[in-house]
């Protein structure tokens, strides 16, 4: 009976544990993929893919740590810019350069997309859970 109970939970707890992975990989799946991040004359240029997300923020920081979230810490945040640009309607790429140069230095960047569609999870009192963060870059600014 012991042996039943123990194995009855070793079950259960390897399903929970599958369909968090799995849930956590689709969330993942919809968040922006930062492909690229350059430099031109100390401006930040990316170029990333939001699926079926808004184009939302551009975020350069000193150092790549992030919060919950997923967004770098404010802390380390030294532009932060809105994105208007549009995905390519061929190949959904967004491309974006940022407005402000930064001064020469090593910096960390990741941009994030909005969820748009109405259709939405968040708890009422959940801040920013329809903003997703995409993959963090390193770029040398000279």
């Amino acid at each position: 009976m012991v042996v039943t109970r123990v194995a009855g939970h070793a079950v259960s707890s390897a399903v929970l544990a599958i369909a968090l992975l799995a849930s956590s990989s689709l969330a993942a799946s919809s968040a922006p993929v930062l492909r690229s991040v350059t430099q031109t004359h100390r401006h930040i240029v990316v170029k990333f893919t939001v699926a079926a997300l808004q184009p939302w923020l551009v975020e350069v920081a000193v150092s790549r740590g992030t919060d919950a979230s997923g967004a770098l810490l404010r802390r380390n945040v030294r532009l932060r810019e809105r994105i208007t640009a549009r995905p390519d309607p061929v190949t959904g790429v967004v491309r974006w350069r940022t407005l402000k140069a930064l001064p020469a230095r090593v910096y960390y960047v990741e941009v994030s997309g909005i969820e748009s569609d109405g259709v939405t999870d968040c708890l009422p009192q959940q801040r920013n859970c329809l903003v997703h963060w995409s993959n963090v870059r390193r770029v040398q600014v000279r």
